[in-house]
């Protein structure tokens, strides 16, 4: 009886402060009261009952991806539970101008497949390879790789472009550019990864002239390489992390782009923001957060090696070779 009346007081004075309402996660047949905050929520009350009882609450830090389950490890493991992947453009003004394109009045976006990705070959533990004569993709593997080589379509263009990339680990929805900054970027991300956003150029040149969707130019089975994940814990203590990051792109040894997030036009933490308020995030989803200066054209028989660092130090590398892609794709001109 007591519990219930000191429930009460604390409901009408948080709703008084905050707002609060039941919440019921995604996955679970749990509701739980929190409070608000865009649509993030901090659990309270979680000592009141035990862990098995049906009204039992947990914290925005215990439902997030990376918090205490496999998420935190640095695998691939992390690929599985994507389910969007969404890319900013034109964020470094140096590519803007190299590629001869407007600067942006606000942050723009596409998305890319789950069918694009793909994962470096592990030397030292062997993974099972999806790629085939046949098939280009079939899948991810149990342990969320899909080993295997970037395949050049007949007649594309293709450019690297190397990227940061969020790993989402919360529902973020209408979140307020005001009460989302920095220190709120960090506890809506699982955690970070190295990427590169493969595209066909010719195609997406081509789409752009007449107006058609992107889809096919950013779209084609592995061109989306993907790095082991890193989680946010290994990230240090400084809540400002756009400062933090090198990127680096080297095609047959020879450095092509080298860049640092402390260029962006757009800061990690708006994107974030933005994307929100039209497409609403979901734990698992995937952040590519723009390209610095330098992309080039990849040709079958190259090799690829990208590099993260963090506040100077390397954090993570994955290395691809180039081949041709099979299947009886051509590009012509729609």
């Amino acid at each position: 009886m007591f519990k219930v009346f000191y429930i009460l007081i604390l409901w009408f004075y948080c709703f008084t402060c905050f707002r609060c309402a039941p919440i019921r996660p995604v996955g679970t047949g749990r509701w739980r009261l929190g409070i608000l905050r865009g649509c993030t929520y901090l659990g309270i009350f979680s000592r009141l009952f035990g862990s098995s009882h049906k009204g039992s609450l947990t914290t925005t830090h215990q439902q997030k991806l990376g918090k205490g389950c496999h998420q935190s490890k640095m695998d691939y493991s992390y690929l599985k539970a994507a389910r969007k992947i969404v890319c900013i453009g034109r964020n470094y003004a140096a590519h803007v101008k190299e590629l001869n394109n407007p600067f942006p009045k606000q942050p723009f976006f596409f998305l890319k497949p789950s069918s694009s990705i793909v994962t470096p070959h592990d030397k030292q533990a062997p993974q099972e390879t999806r790629q085939h004569a046949e098939c280009s993709y079939r899948g991810l593997n149990a342990d969320g790789t899909n080993p295997g080589a970037i395949m050049i379509p007949e007649g594309v263009k293709v450019h690297h472009e190397v990227e940061l990339a969020l790993i989402i680990g919360d529902y973020i929805s209408n979140a307020s550019p005001s009460a989302f900054g920095p220190k709120e970027l960090r506890r809506a991300i699982s955690g970070i990864a190295l990427s590169l956003d493969l595209t066909a150029r010719n195609v997406q040149d081509e789409a752009k002239r007449k107006g058609l969707p992107w889809s096919i130019g950013k779209g084609f089975d592995t061109f989306l390489p993907m790095s082991k994940f890193i989680p946010e814990a290994r990230l240090g203590k400084n809540l400002d992390l756009q400062d933090a990051f090198r990127l680096k792109c080297t095609v047959n040894s020879i450095t092509r782009q080298d860049g640092t997030t402390g260029l962006m036009l757009t800061p990690l933490h708006t994107i974030v923001q933005h994307i929100s308020t039209m497409m609403s995030l979901e734990p698992g989803d995937i952040i590519l957060t723009g390209t610095p200066a330098g992309v080039g054209e990849l040709k079958p028989g190259d090799s690829v090696y990208s590099e993260l660092f963090f506040n100077g130090e390397p954090l993570v590398n994955m290395q691809f070779d180039c081949v041709k892609r099979p299947g009886p794709y051509v590009y012509r001109e729609t």
